[in-house]
């Protein structure tokens, strides 16, 4: 994709590291809260082929962040600071940019179309 925009950033790492797409299971040091997030948006990483086995410890992060911030949401509601709700919505929308859980960053985002027929042969072989 950022060749196809003339960026000169193209080809600028072809030693990129490449992981396998799909991802772990969701951590057990995850909040009840946190867990319920991760089965929301796990499936639709892995699906979208975004998660990588070496993401979950980001997603697990952002399940956190996410859950803290609706918990500050909920106290600012009872007229608390709204610094710490900032300060989780900035870490929170760091990680979607990371994700690719944002318009703007699924723009530049260049995955693999899912080949069915060639996953059908690996899962065979």
């Amino acid at each position: 994709m950022k060749e196809n925009r003339g960026s000169r950033w193209a080809k600028s790492n072809p030693n990129e590291p490449v992981y396998q797409v799909g991802g772990a299971d969701c951590p057990e040091c995850l909040g009840s809260e946190a867990v319920e997030v991760w089965n929301d948006l796990a499936p639709k990483l892995k699906n979208s082929r975004v998660l990588t086995d070496v993401d979950c410890r980001l997603l697990a992060r952002y399940c956190t962040y996410w859950v803290m911030w609706l918990n500050e949401l909920k106290k600012i509601k009872a007229a608390r600071s709204e610094q710490d709700l900032e300060r989780y919505a900035n870490q929170c929308f760091k990680i979607e940019r990371e994700l690719g859980m944002t318009p703007s960053s699924r723009a530049s985002l260049s995955v693999d179309k899912k080949d069915d027929k060639k996953d059908v042969f690996l899962r065979v072989v």
